[in-house]
C-alpha cells in the first residue's frame, strides 16, 4: 500500500456511504476499497481489524491521514494514533543493549544528603554505576559532561542519577546554567529550553532508553516538571528520555562498622503539608487545626508531630518547615500588549488572572493567595534572538510538613516492620515521565475510539 503523503485529497477525510454498517452485506468490500485510497470513516474505527492495521502504520503515513481528516472524530484518534505510532517508532530506532550510566552528586560532603547519598550510589552494587561525578554545581554541566564523556560502547547513555536536593514546589536546588545562580525550576528551565540557552543531547547520547533519574524529595510529584527535563535534555519529540523521581521525601544514612563506612540504604518518607506566607508562621495550634481540616483521614496526632523536629523511632511523624518559591514569567508579544500600570498593581489579581499558573499551582496543592507575589519587568530572549517584554512573578512563602518515614513488613523478622526499599521503576513511589512504552494491549486495542467526542465550537479539525 502506498503512503497516504502520495495522494493529496484536500478537505476530504471522510466518506459517507449512506446505511453503512460493519455487518451490512458487501460492507466489506466497500470499507477495504476506501481504506485502500486512504479514506478513513467512523465505520472503520468500529473494526479492531482496521485499527491493528492503522496502528502498524509509520508515522508520516498517519500524518498523511490527518491532514485530509474532516471528520472531528476521525481526527481526534488519529491525532491520538499518531501519538502512539510515533512513540512505538522511537523504541524501534533506540538500540538495545548493556549501556554505560553514570551518577552525579550536585552538593559537597559537608551536607549529610550528599555525603551519604554518594555512599549509596558507590558503596551498593545494585545502585552502583561506572561513573560517579562530584564537583558539578548546574544542570547544563550535567547535559555537558554527558555529551564530552560519550559512552566507549557507542551506546546512548543508561541511567543517569542527578542526586540532588529538590521540593515538589521549588525544582532543584541547583542552578540551570553554568556559573548560574538561582533553582532550576519550570520557568528558569523553559525559559533556557525556549530560549536555546540549554540545547538537548543528541539522539546517539540520550534516547527513548535513557533513564534520567532525580534522586531528590518529592520531586516525582511535578508531572510538568518531568516532563519538561526529558525536553531538555532530548527535544520535544518522542525520542528523549525518561525521567523519574520519588513522589516522597529521599534521605540517605551510612553504615558504620569500627570507625569505616560499610553500606548505606536510602529512605523515603511520606508528608503532609500546610501552606503558610512567608515570614507569617501560625501558631501550633491553628497548624494543628488546619493539619486536620485538610487531612481528616491521615490517622497522625499533629498536635504531637508538630512538638518534634526529628523522630526519636522509626516511623514516628514530626514536623519541618521549608521555604516555597514560585516563579513564572509571562511572554507578550510586543511592549503595547503589556499590561498598564493599573493591572500590575493588584499583584495578586494579576497572578490569578493567569489561568496555566493557576493550575499548576493547583497541581502542586497550592493557591495563589498561599504566597507573597512580586511583580518586576523583564525580558525573553527567543531561539532566534528576538527579545520580548515579560513580566516576572515571583512568589514565597513557606510549608509547614509533617513527614513519616515509610515502613512495610520486615519478611525475616515476624511481626517487625523495616523502612520501604523500592525500586525507582515502582510507580507506586516513583513519578515518570515515560514518552514511550512498548503496546499495553493487542494490535487494534491500543487507541481507544471516543464515540462521543464532539467537535469544538469551531466544527473543524486544528
Amino acid at each position: 500500500m502506498k503512503g497516504p503523503g502520495s495522494l493529496v485529497l484536500p478537505g476530504l477525510a471522510l466518506v459517507l456511504v449512506l446505511g453503512l454498517r460493519g455487518d451490512a452485506p458487501g460492507t466489506r468490500v466497500v470499507l477495504e476499497r476506501l481504506f485502500s485510497r486512504w479514506l478513513v470513516n467512523r465505520v472503520h474505527l468500529e473494526d479492531a481489524r482496521y485499527r491493528a492495521r492503522l496502528e502498524a502504520l509509520a508515522p508520516e503515513q498517519v500524518a498523511g491521514l490527518l491532514r485530509a481528516a474532516g471528520d472531528y472524530q476521525v481526527y481526534d484518534y488519529l491525532k491520538r494514533l499518531y501519538g502512539f505510532v510515533a512513540s512505538q517508532q522511537a523504541l524501534r530506532d533506540a538500540p538495545e543493549g548493556e549501556r554505560e550510566s553514570a551518577t552525579f552528586i550536585m552538593g559537597d560532603r559537608s551536607d549529610r544528603f550528599y555525603a551519604n547519598g554518594e555512599r549509596f550510589f558507590r558503596l551498593n552494587p545494585e545502585a552502583r554505576t561506572e561513573y560517579t561525578v562530584t564537583g558539578l554545581r548546574s544542570l547544563a554541566e550535567v547535559r555537558d559532561w554527558l555529551a564530552e564523556h560519550a559512552p566507549r560502547n557507542r551506546l546512548p547513555w543508561g541511567i543517569v542519577n542527578i542526586v540532588v536536593h529538590t521540593y515538589e514546589w521549588g525544582g532543584m536546588a541547583i542552578p540551570v546554567a553554568r556559573d548560574g545562580s538561582g533553582r532550576a525550576d519550570y520557568v528558569a528551565l523553559r525559559t533556557a529550553v525556549e530560549g536555546g540557552r540549554f540545547p538537548p543531547l543528541p539522539d546517539s547520547l540520550a534516547d527513548v532508553r535513557t533513564d534520567i533519574r532525580v534522586q531528590g524529595c518529592a520531586f516525582g510529584r511535578d508531572r510538568a516538571m518531568l516532563t519538561l527535563l526529558s525536553v531538555a535534555f532530548g527535544a520535544a519529540d518522542p525520542q528523549r528520555p525518561i525521567v523519574r523521581s520519588s513522589r516522597y521525601f529521599v534521605s540517605y544514612e551510612t553504615v558504620w562498622r569500627g570507625g569505616r563506612a560499610v553500606g548505606a540504604h536510602q529512605y523515603l518518607a511520606e508528608y503532609w503539608h500546610v501552606p503558610y506566607p512567608l515570614y507569617r508562621k501560625p501558631g501550633r495550634g491553628v497548624l494543628v487545626r488546619a493539619f486536620t481540616r485538610k487531612y481528616p483521614d491521615a490517622g497522625v496526632d499533629w498536635d504531637r508531630a508538630l512538638r518534634r523536629d526529628r523522630a526519636q523511632v522509626p516511623g514516628e511523624p514530626y514536623g519541618h518547615s521549608y521555604h516555597l518559591p514560585v516563579n513564572w514569567l509571562v511572554v507578550y508579544s510586543d511592549s503595547s500588549a503589556l499590561p498598564d500600570s493599573a493591572a500590575l498593581r493588584d499583584t495578586l489579581a494579576f497572578v490569578r488572572s493567569q489561568t496555566e499558573l493557576v493550575e499548576r499551582l493547583a497541581e502542586l496543592g497550592l493557591t495563589p493567595g498561599d504566597l507573597r507575589w512580586r511583580l518586576a519587568d523583564t525580558s525573553f530572549v527567543t531561539r532566534e534572538s528576538v527579545v520580548r517584554p515579560a513580566i516576572l512573578a515571583e512568589g514565597k512563602g513557606s510549608v509547614m510538613c509533617v513527614q513519616r518515614e515509610l515502613t512495610e513488613p520486615d519478611p525475616d523478622r515476624a511481626g517487625q516492620r523495616r523502612p520501604v526499599r523500592a525500586e525507582a521503576t515502582d510507580t507506586t513511589y516513583y513519578g515518570a515521565e515515560i514518552p514511550a512504552r512498548e503496546p499495553s494491549f493487542p494490535p487494534g486495542w491500543n487507541v481507544p475510539v471516543e464515540p462521543d467526542r464532539e467537535a469544538p465550537a469551531a466544527g473543524k479539525p486544528s
